[in-house]
């Protein structure tokens, strides 16, 4: 007759009690025990996702969408499986999930096995996760696909036509603050905005894009936390710094924010900027007459967004020229990953670190006077 005890034997040849003596792997007066990996990552996603767990789904078919993809759920916790099949007890940290063919099917199968997993560990008392959120959800969403403004590559596609759809779809197994990542091209440019790199990174737009249309998709499925980011035009999975954010805060059919033109270089940077070029002009021994202030404005706002869009793509790429042969390599990072690739992860940790490159490195006193001496030009301005 076996007597239950929380008795064990430690590493060490000592008693083990408790949480210990379950790490040893004893249950019955020595007899060893096997662990339920169900609940293990039960337990696991509890503690490290309490609020929504973090997804990554990639086109297997394509090399470098592949390699990012991996880095990426390394870096990031994310929730993939050991092999291919994916039940709770195949549930694993740090992993990304192959494009099985069926988008919707395959994030049911995640949730699911989630839900199982979940259910099977106690949560732990001081933790209560808000209404809508929780370790059984999906809180980040991301994709790492071919795409076009009204298409994306993963699940054998889905489109502008289908995307209320697909989320319908999903919506049971994401939180309502769900950020839904599109590592591809273009899927934030608007059906009729011109493909203008200056434009679209700088500028609001894109309500029409297939990101704004699965913003209001979410918007539908009561998602009203949720953001969808994306690019707007053709570049690198991850070093792309066309970046768009469409909020479901805003409401359906709102344009998506600019991330540089809004999160980094929002208004009270600009007015600041303007300032310094208004006493870069007076130190150069100019006077800016009050009837030519406004003349003033309406021409640098136009130079410092083209500045401040300058400073942003040298801040992400570095570019060098060997043997005739051009090179981008990525510039800044943070927490490993380029600034384009962290920024809807990290969105105002980003923003400092491209403004301190603005402050400190592009924004010189030289380029200042440049502008300063510019203005006054073609403002003809006097001593």
């Amino acid at each position: 007759m076996y007597v239950r005890t929380r008795v064990g034997m430690a590493g060490n040849g000592t008693p083990a009690t408790g949480s210990a003596a379950a790490l040893a792997g004893y249950g019955y007066l020595g007899q060893p025990v096997v662990a339920d990996p169900v609940a293990e990552i039960g337990e696991q996603l509890w503690r490290r996702a309490p609020a929504g767990v973090t997804i990554a789904i990639y086109d297997s078919g394509d090399r470098e969408l592949t390699s990012r993809a991996k880095e990426w759920a390394e870096r990031e916790g994310a929730i993939g499986v050991k092999a291919t099949k994916i039940e709770a007890a195949e549930l694993a940290l740090g992993k990304a999930l192959a494009d099985a063919g069926g988008f919707v099917k395959q994030v049911t199968q995640v949730g699911a096995a989630l839900q199982t997993a979940v259910a099977k560990a106690d949560r732990p008392k001081e933790i209560t996760p808000l209404q809508g959120t929780g370790p059984s959800l999906i809180r980040v969403l991301a994709l790492f696909t071919h795409g076009t403004n009204d298409w994306l590559g993963i699940g054998k596609g889905f489109t502008t036509r289908n995307a209320a759809d697909v989320i319908k779809g999903i919506a049971p197994f994401l939180t309502v603050d769900v950020r839904f990542l599109i590592y591809g091209c273009s899927a934030a440019l608007g059906q009729k905005e011109a493909s203008n790199w200056l434009v679209t990174t700088m500028e609001p737009g894109g309500a029409d894009s297939l990101a704004g249309l699965l913003r209001d998709a979410l918007v539908d499925q009561g998602k009203g936390g949720a953001a969808v980011w994306s690019h707007t035009q053709v570049g690198h999975t991850t070093r792309n710094p066309s970046l768009r954010v469409f909020n479901a805060g805003f409401g359906k059919g709102s344009a998506g924010e600019s991330y540089a033109g809004t999160s980094i270089f929002g208004s009270i940077e600009k007015v600041f900027a303007l300032g310094e070029i208004e006493g870069a002009i007076r130190a150069l021994g100019f006077t800016i007459p009050a009837d030519k202030e406004e003349n003033l404005r309406r021409l640098a706002y136009p130079l410092l967004r083209n500045h401040m869009y300058t400073a942003w793509v040298r801040a992400v790429v570095t570019t060098t020229t060997v043997r005739g042969e051009t090179r981008r390599t990525t510039n800044l990072t943070y927490r490993g990953g380029s600034l384009p690739e962290m920024a809807p992860l990290y969105p105002l940790d980003v923003a400092d670190i491209a403004r301190r490159y603005w402050s400190k490195v592009y924004w010189t006193e030289a380029r200042r006077k440049d502008i300063a001496r510019s203005l006054a030009k073609q403002l003809k301005l006097t001593r």
